[in-house]
């Protein structure tokens, strides 16, 4: 079982336009409302690819109901912690030719005893003995990063690989706790040493400097370039597949739902890597939120090397 835990879940609203502009009225030409927050579309990718995955987060409202709805619907399966603010929702406009605007609200107020009540849920879900703990996405507004660091160092007392995908002062927090694994985009690479990180040369080089924070292994995505997978055994790198483009909202979400999956499995870096590939591909091609098929990802998969 994979433990995905996302702090700030979120309802994600995503409406199809013909285009994208700015200063107009546009009309949606389809709406879709989702249980979303990147740890729920992780889980989500787990499912569809053969995983078994148990969602975790802070939710809470009318819409935290609405969310919750929709998670059970879904067959998500979730350990929810209650609070009394309202989870939030985020806005996702997609045009016809593949380009999105999101929206991200900034989440609810969570107090102190949230937190704390967060972190025993989070120990009491470690008796379960997951495989992988994986944390995804933002805080809630005027979450305390020392609650935050608990958290991680809590999820690695089950002795299990812990994944973290986060940005901003999450990441700056969580980088000073050993013997994490991390998943980051180019962009969040980029901000995170103030130098640009474009491709696979310049994204294994960051990645090692990074390690030295002593951090397990790193994957750095890099959007059509592929990933790279940065270890104590080495430097891997994956080349993407050519996709037309529907909806890429999400497909970091997808390629670390497929890289856990094949982890969780003890495939060996290079397949799981493809996997992670593969996942973001298939999600690309599909209406976003790793709201993909199996058989969407099998045509990548066997491509992603």
């Amino acid at each position: 079982m994979i433990l995905c835990i996302t702090p700030n879940p979120a309802l994600d609203h995503t409406l199809t336009v013909s285009e994208l502009r700015a200063g107009s009225v546009m009309r949606a030409t389809s709406s879709r409302l989702t249980a979303g927050g990147k740890g729920i579309n992780v889980a989500r990718a787990v499912r569809t690819l053969g995983g078994e995955a148990l969602c975790m987060g802070l939710v809470g409202g009318p819409s935290g109901q609405h969310l919750e709805t929709l998670a059970r619907a879904e067959g998500l399966r979730f350990e929810w912690t209650r609070i009394d603010g309202n989870t939030r929702t985020c806005v996702i406009a997609v045009s016809n030719d593949g380009d999105s605007t999101v929206i991200n609200e900034e989440g609810p107020q969570v107090t102190a005893l949230d937190w704390s009540n967060f972190r025993a849920d989070v120990l009491r879900s470690l008796s379960l003995s997951p495989a992988i703990i994986s944390f995804s996405g933002s805080l809630p507004k005027a979450s305390p990063l020392d609650a935050w660091e608990q958290l991680l160092r809590t999820a690695q007392s089950a002795k299990q690989p812990v994944w973290v995908d986060t940005s901003g002062k999450p990441l700056e927090t969580a980088l000073r706790v050993g013997g994490l694994n991390l998943k980051i985009n180019s962009a969040e690479m980029s901000d995170l040493l103030k130098r640009p990180v474009e491709d696979a040369e310049s994204a294994i080089e960051a990645a090692r400097e990074l390690r030295k924070t002593r951090l397990s292994s790193i994957v750095v995505t890099l959007g059509k370039g592929g990933a790279v997978l940065v270890d104590s055994s080495g430097a891997i790198q994956s080349c993407a597949p050519e996709v037309e483009t529907v909806n890429a909202v999400g497909s970091g979400d997808a390629f670390l739902g497929g890289l856990l999956v094949a982890l969780s499995r003890d495939l060996p870096p290079r397949e799981a890597l493809s996997w992670g590939i593969a996942g973001g591909a298939a999600n690309a091609m599909s209406s976003g939120g790793a709201h993909f098929t199996f058989e969407q990802f099998q045509k990548f998969k066997s491509s992603a090397i």
